[in-house]
């Protein structure tokens, strides 16, 4: 794995290593400030979702180390177009940014649900072109959903579950190959950990040149 990838379908090029958001606890500013010393550590890519209560952390960060910076994805819960178009709206709003680097469906998880969350992708879809959403994206626990996804030409990036047994996939199996390993983190002991293991990884790793 090489310090920055490419993401998927998206064009954008991001840190392999993201700082998950979900489990921050504790005061925007000190969420902030771990989120700025993940950047100078080169951790340049972010997940926030709306149910997180984080999108204020990453606004706070952001205005920090400058928007154009890090690449920041989040998700929304909503199974309606309606609601997801709020849910951007509110992610605009709250993230303080003119568009939304990746938006994905959040935790899609059968083929059902994917069918009946269809009008939801519209929302994303529709925002990217006008210029609200730079990438699209589902986050699923099953194989036969993200088997789908390969078929529908408005998914740009799937944010899955990855580990060596399988925990908290439906379907369990092995993925020959991530973009990029989105690690919750909580403290500045967890930040150093997680970064001096993905320095490990790399230099296991060949040489190759970064992506632009």
């Amino acid at each position: 794995m090489d310090a920055r990838a490419a993401l998927g379908r998206t064009g954008l090029t991001v840190s392999t290593l993201c700082f998950g958001t979900g489990y921050m606890g504790g005061s925007v500013v000190a969420g902030a400030r771990l989120l700025s010393r993940a950047y100078e550590l080169g951790v340049t890519f972010w997940d926030t979702s709306d149910d997180y209560g984080t999108h204020p952390h990453v606004a706070r960060a952001l205005r920090e180390v400058g928007r154009d910076s890090v690449v920041v994805a989040t998700k929304t819960y909503a199974s309606t177009a309606l609601g997801a178009r709020r849910s951007i709206t509110r992610a605009l709003r709250e993230l303080r940014v003119e568009a939304v680097d990746i938006f994905l469906l959040h935790a899609v998880d059968s083929a059902g649900e994917l069918d009946a969350k269809l009008p939801a992708l519209e929302a994303p879809a529709r925002a990217k072109a006008e210029g609200l959403v730079r990438a699209v994206g589902v986050s699923s626990h099953s194989r036969e959903v993200l088997a789908r996804l390969l078929t529908l030409p408005e998914v740009d990036v799937a944010l899955v579950v990855v580990n060596r047994t399988g925990v908290w996939m439906k379907d369990a199996f092995r993925y020959p190959y991530a973009h990029a390993v989105c690690v919750g983190i909580t403290t500045e002991r967890e930040l150093e950990a997680d970064v001096a293991a993905w320095r490990r990884a790399l230099r296991r790793r060949p040489h190759r040149q970064p992506a632009s």
